[in-house]
């Protein structure tokens, strides 16, 4: 009876390994074990069971004795396979020795056994292990080992891992774009549910820490995007604590700071999870209080990230910064920077904090120093959050300097490039410096605006320093900008008008208050725009708004962002309002806290002429952006009441 039952749970707990039901596995598996002595590969099986469901210790013990019995059979193959899980296992420990260990131990098993996927698999922990001792050449060249191995005995899991290996050794030798050509393909591979529970899991994290690495956020949120539609299978979700590790710097940066911290307690919860990954959630949350203002909260999570194996740098560094301890935030940035000497792209997540303490000590050529490193780390990558960062410390340097009107021309570079990004903390902060900069060479108009927007963004963040100063910049001026007031100033701004098409149609279809629920998204989609690029809202009537900006690229970068945040929700839910926006550049008098003048008012009939889901610019102000942008055909255009006819395009924003 007792051997009946302990056929009945080993067939079930197989059965159970080949669903991914690891809860199921392990109970049935470990009922049989207990009942006598499993064989090496149920044990095997029992191991991985015990990985899935978080329990390393057990995961740990299970292959051991797996690892024995492969070995006592004379199964060298089996025993190394086994041997390089783990190997896995103690790294994620951090056990270093013992991993080495297993690694030798799976390496000698190998030596006399011809070729096989096991040694793709040696080949592809080799790469990992080259990788860490920065001999980049050699990794490249053990991950093409792995994927020749995986191609001569059709692995796809070792197809992918060397693919994606390459691309991310390629990305750190500065060829970023052939790279990323082999992570994406080696991505398309673990969505399109080609892959093994693990592989799809880790060639996941390959590829958003690759995009972390040099500032991809949004090719990491279409990754995770396509990766969350797939998550029924296992191997994205349930991986234990990396994938979620990876995923709050890429929420974190996007200003979801909620879900970022909730992610990184998640990956924290997963018992015996890789405590370096760990560490890299935690370093994320402690970057979000410390934009916070929450010191000593964020100093007690830079600890914890430091004792599970994550460097917090640059935030502890910047956190010494905002205790106002000037000389230890020069001396942390310092021995960070001498840690990763031979590592560009961590050096540029360092650079842009050592260029702000620097100022901050009064020692601009040292920043000047680091902004050049910074420059050329930035021109051999060419991705835009590296390109963000350099034009805002060059900006910062600059106007340390006395050189205002050069400094605004550089963050104003550096904000639109952060807008690409899509990270609103960096945006911000890049306004605030352009706020400064630009009161500094006397234009408080343009200060104030700027100032403002960067206000409304740091108390959508809860940021309580950046609020505090943002504030008191706008305050001190709106002082000055009072004092140097006089009556019907003449001032250059962009002007949009937004309508929404057929609104009265919409409302005898749908109904009062269906129609006042859908106004109200409307307003606060829109609204969220304005702020996100400086817009100052003018007027608002009835389903329309009257907004000013500042340059021509944020107001037509705007409209771009609103017409495609409509066509979004118009995917996800089948149904959003069709919106027409004119925009037009032109001097016009200030008022009282609005604009008049005959450029405001083609501004409105620009916006009257365009059809839903439709942005048209006047040709004159498409001419004056420094952006490009693809656009219709010209025609020209009479408008009742202006003398003078217009040329207008319309932005292809699709």
């Amino acid at each position: 009876m007792v051997e009946r039952s302990t056929d009945a749970s080993l067939k079930a707990g197989r059965d159970a390994i080949a669903r991914h039901a690891w809860e199921d596995a392990f109970d049935l598996l470990s009922a049989a074990d207990a009942s006598e002595t499993l064989e090496a590969g149920d044990l095997e099986r029992l191991g991985e069971a015990a990985f899935w469901i978080g329990r390393v210790p057990d995961c740990i013990r299970f292959r051991e004795r797996s690892a024995a019995e492969y070995t006592k059979a004379g199964n060298c193959r089996g025993a190394a396979r086994v041997a390089l899980a783990l190997v896995v296992n103690h790294f994620w420990q951090r056990s270093f020795a013992v991993g080495a260990g297993w690694f030798a131990k799976a390496q000698r098993l190998l030596e006399e056994e011809a070729e096989s996927p096991e040694h793709g698999e040696l080949a592809n922990l080799r790469t990992h292990m080259l990788i860490a001792a920065g001999d980049l050449d050699g990794a490249l060249k053990s991950a093409r080992n792995a994927f020749e191995i995986g191609r001569r005995f059709g692995d796809p899991d070792l197809q992918a891992h060397g693919l994606s290996k390459q691309g991310s050794i390629l990305i750190r030798k500065g060829e970023v774009a052939e790279g990323m050509a082999l992570i994406d393909e080696s991505m398309a591979s673990a969505v399109g549910g080609e892959l093994g529970p693990v592989a799809t899991a880790e060639i996941y994290c390959t590829t958003i820490s690759a995009c972390h690495r040099i500032g991809d956020y949004r090719r990491a949120a279409e990754w995770t995007e396509a990766a969350e539609e797939c998550a029924v299978r296992p191997g994205m979700a349930d991986y234990p604590g990396d994938c979620r590790a990876h995923r709050v710097g890429i929420l974190r940066m996007h200003g979801t700071w909620t879900e970022a911290e909730s992610e990184a307690e998640e990956a924290a919860r997963v018992e015996g999870g890789e405590s370096s990954h760990v560490g890299m959630a935690l370093y994320e949350v402690g970057e979000i209080r410390l934009r916070r203002g929450e010191l000593i909260a964020a100093e007690e999570v830079f600890l914890r990230a430091e004792e599970m194996g994550k460097a917090p740098q640059p935030g502890l560094s910047l956190l010494r910064l905002a205790q106002g301890k000037v000389e230890a935030a020069s001396s942390s940035i310092a021995g960070a920077l001498a840690e990763e000497s031979w590592d560009r792209l961590a050096r540029a997540r360092l650079l842009p904090a050592a260029v702000e303490i620097a100022i901050a000590a009064g020692d601009v050529p040292a920043a000047r120093v680091a902004a050049d490193e910074l420059q050329g780390i930035a021109e051999s990558y060419g991705t835009a959050a590296f390109e963000a960062a350099c034009r805002c410390a060059q900006g910062a340097i600059l106007l340390a300097e006395g050189d205002a009107t050069e400094a605004a021309a550089r963050l104003r570079n550096g904000c639109r490039l952060w807008k690409e990004v899509e990270a609103p903390y960096e945006v911000a902060r890049a306004r605030i410096a352009l706020a400064e900069a630009l009161r500094a060479r006397g234009d408080v108009d343009g200060s104030a605006t700027e100032a403002r927007a960067a206000l409304s963004a740091f108390e959508r963040l809860g940021t309580l320093p950046d609020v505090q100063r943002a504030s008191q910049l706008l305050e001190d001026t709106e002082k000055a900008s009072s004092a140097r007031a006089a009556p019907n100033r003449r001032i250059v701004r962009t002007f949009m008008f937004t309508d929404i098409v057929r609104s009265t149609n919409l409302v005898e279809a749908i109904g009062d208050d269906a129609w006042a629920d859908l106004l109200r998204w409307h307003d606060q989609a829109l609204r969220s725009q304005f702020t996100a690029h400086g817009g100052e809202e003018v007027d608002h009537a009835g389903d329309g708004f009257f907004v000013a900006f500042a340059d021509v690229e944020s107001g037509i970068a705007c409209a771009v962002a609103i017409q495609r945040a409509l066509a979004d929700h118009r995917q996800t839910h089948g149904f959003s309002l069709p919106v027409r926006i004119g925009l037009h550049a032109s001097e016009a008098t200030i008022q009282g806290s609005g604009y008049q003048g005959q450029g405001v008012h083609r501004a409105a009939r620009i916006g009257a002429l365009a059809n839903g889901g439709e942005i048209l610019v006047s040709q004159e102000t498409l001419a004056a952006a420094a952006a490009v942008f693809d656009t219709s055909p010209p025609r020209s255009v009479s408008f009742k009441g202006i003398s003078e006819p217009a040329v207008v395009v319309g932005v292809l924003w699709q």
